[in-house]
């Protein structure tokens, strides 16, 4: 993984920091104060569970979301977004690249 690149502080209270990915498709994890934001490559399901609001895009793969009494077939180009306190799982056919960003 590439190190973080730390961004010269101007006006800005805060110093952003960047995080080089490699074209898009290296798995990479920033946490902020409030919010998370990742890029992983699934291959294995991933089980039900309750959580914060969180977006999820597929950008390489297939995945399937499964919240209470309904489940979603996302496949690349393809995003969700799941409200706050929803049990949601995911179903992985094969690998999957998968950016998510949730709040703390």
């Amino acid at each position: 993984m590439t190190p973080p690149i730390e961004a010269t502080p101007s006006s800005q209270p805060l110093p952003c920091i960047v995080r080089d990915s490699g074209l898009g498709r290296a798995p990479f994890r920033l946490e902020g104060a409030n919010l998370a934001i990742e890029m992983v490559r699934l291959e294995a399901d991933l089980p039900q569970a309750d959580g914060p609001e969180e977006m999820l895009a597929v950008i390489e793969g297939s995945v399937r979301v499964v919240c209470p009494g309904e489940s979603h077939e996302l496949r690349a180009g393809q995003g969700v977004l799941v409200p706050a306190d929803l049990s949601r799982g995911l179903e992985v056919h094969g690998a999957a690249l998968i950016y998510r960003g949730r709040r703390k």
